[in-house]
Parts: C-alpha cells; structure tokens; sequence
C-alpha cells in the first residue's frame, strides 16, 4: 500500500491537499459555455439556477444569457441582482430589478423570477436549491480578470465560512454581436443624450426595443462611474 510508509502527519495533509485539489481545480478550469447554438446536454438541466449580476442597468446580453437558460431546460430560473452596500448607485437595485422584469416581459421570458439579495449569493442560493450559479460575460479575455475574485469567493465561502460544498459556477460567453454590449456603454449612451427624443436611436442594439426612453429617464442623470 502506497500510504504504509508515510509518516501520521504527512497522512494527515493526505486529505486536506485532497480537498483543496478539488476545490482550486474550478479557478484554474472554469467552466465556459457558448449563448450561441444549442446548449451542451446536462443532467441538471431540469433544475433550479440563478444567474447573478449588477444589471445596472440590464441590457440585450444579460437578456441573453437568461434565453439561453431557458433554451437550456432549467425548471426555475432565478435572476440575482446583489446589493453591495459599500456602493452607492444612481438607481436602486430595485427599480433595476423593476427593469428587467419589464424588459422579460416584453421579450416573452415569462416565469423568470428576478430577486434583489444583500449579502453573499451563494448562500442565498443554498437557501433556495439552486444547483448552478451562472455569470454572463463578454469573454473570457476580456472579463475572466474580473470575474476570477467572485469566482474565488464562490469556490472556497462555501466550505470556509458554511460548511458546506459549492455551487459549481457557469461562465456563459454572449454571442459575438454582442461583445460590445456593457452597462457601462449603456449608461454612457444615456449620459450623453441630450434630450428623450433621441434615446431611441441611441440605446437601439443595447436594450430591448421598446425599453429605450424608460432606461434614458433612468439613467440620464444618473453617475455613470459605478
């Protein structure tokens, strides 16, 4: 037997260097799906998952990734925006969450619950079975740096601070006419309308078609720096 000539302490670190294998092995590797074509087969298709973001303000990608899940089978899917108290934003969480309700309104996604959580997602997400987190990103080159400290937190507050395994975490890349698209360029877009009339042809290709004048009136005077 392999383990016979190892001394007890080096038995000890045997499984602790074990478990941390496994939990790093999702920083290193994330797990990357495409929002174009059809989705990968999955045994947990027929389930509950959330999909997390500011969504300040929502926009066509975020709208993405939430008709990919639906493409994707899952039973529940539930939208996460998260309050940062150490933030301050122009509109409230809420009337961002009033926003996006709207805007699966008006695409058809009708059932999609959209939930406002302060404090950690992932343990909210415990709370209400949800079997896989996902994030939407342009990329990966152009947001995994970002997104690597979230991820981080996912992986390893779990087991740390709930005693519990994580919730794997889904990184879903938009389709390639929409890397540009960012809630940043929205709410520069809207900063830089002058007037109602124009927030049509300003937001056209960012936001819902019909949604433009309601984002503007939103966020025209709005701080664009968070």
């Amino acid at each position: 037997v392999v383990w016979d000539g190892l001394p007890e302490p080096a038995l000890l670190l045997v499984p602790a260097v074990l478990l941390l294998s496994v939990l790093l092995y999702p920083l290193l590797n994330p797990a990357i799906e495409s929002a174009v074509g059809p989705p990968p087969f999955t045994k947990r298709a027929n389930s509950t998952v959330a999909f997390s973001g500011s969504m300040n303000p929502p926009h066509l990608g975020h709208l993405a990734v939430i008709q990919y899940l639906r493409r994707r089978g899952h039973r529940r899917i539930l939208v996460v925006i998260g309050v940062n108290r150490n933030k301050k934003y122009a509109v409230p969480a809420e009337r961002r969450a009033e926003l996006l309700r709207s805007m699966c309104h008006r695409l058809g996604l009708e059932g999609v619950e959209v939930h406002v959580v302060e404090g950690l997602v992932w343990r909210w997400a415990g709370r209400h079975g949800v079997r896989t987190l996902f994030r939407g990103i342009r990329s990966w080159a152009k947001d995994g740096r970002s997104e690597r400290f979230l991820h981080l937190l996912n992986q390893v507050g779990p087991p740390l601070l709930g005693l519990r395994w994580p919730i794997p975490t889904v990184f879903v890349e938009s389709h390639p006419q929409l890397t540009r698209v960012s809630s940043t360029l929205v709410r520069e877009r809207c900063q830089t309308c002058a007037v109602e009339a124009a927030a049509t042809e300003k937001l056209s290709g960012l936001v819902p078609a019909g949604t433009e004048t309601e984002v503007w009136r939103l966020y025209h005077a709005g701080d664009i720096s968070h």
